[in-house]
């Protein structure tokens, strides 16, 4: 389809969604007016009134439901409907799950996989990470498959009030870390691979001194 129609496609559901449900709220609008006039003349009964009030509630919510449609189907990164480029990826149906969860984040996608690629080859099982608050941790756990997988994740520089969180137990034989730049050595342990931002620190002499 060229993209003159598929844009066309867009916006004619976008409009007739928001003007279907525009229409409704407007006779819904109507049908509260003439309730209370004919209330007020005393022509229907409260239990009348009560059926209509409820009939009215029922047709907003279908309204604003018909309203929401397009940003349902068309979700930008999660769509139900792929349409790109209008959308990021194909649909959350038939897309790979690695796809989507890297769709607000393409580059990242090939530097957070080969990193972790290079935990699972070296065999350990406690890494530890030192990211930036803004980085998207959660992507380094799916991608290891923490813990199903029995690799365990923890933070080794936590903020001052999360500390008392942390392991005392916990010595990482690994570190992922996204604000390293070109550091070669980080808690005793040397870089072992740099797949900018992320850099993989190995090794089995873990010290709390960040610069050994």
């Amino acid at each position: 389809m060229v993209p003159f129609l598929e844009r066309a496609w867009i916006w004619l559901l976008l409009f007739s969604a928001v003007y279907l449900g525009l229409a409704f709220l407007a006779d819904q609008y109507v049908l509260s007016d003439e309730v209370y006039r004919r209330s007020l003349a005393g022509q229907l009964t409260s239990g009348q009134i009560e059926t209509l009030l409820v009939a009215r509630e029922g047709r907003e919510l279908g309204s604003l439901l018909l309203m929401s449609l397009p940003w349902v189907l068309l979700n930008a990164s999660r769509p139900l409907i792929g349409w790109r480029p209008r959308t990021m990826t194909e649909s959350i149906l038939v897309e790979p799950p690695e796809v989507i969860l890297f769709a607000n984040w393409t580059n990242l996608h090939a530097p957070f996989a080969e990193a972790t690629e290079l935990i699972r080859e070296s065999g350990c099982r406690d890494v530890g990470l030192r990211i930036d608050s803004g980085d998207i941790e959660y992507a380094f756990w799916w991608l290891l498959d923490a813990p199903q997988s029995g690799i365990r994740l923890e933070q080794v520089d936590p903020y001052p009030h999360l500390a008392r969180y942390a392991g005392a137990d916990f010595t990482p034989c690994a570190i992922l870390c996204t604000v390293c730049g070109g550091r070669t050595t980080l808690y005793g342990l040397e870089v072992a691979g740099q797949f900018p931002p992320v850099s993989v620190f190995l090794g089995n002499g873990y010290t709390s001194d960040i610069d050994s």
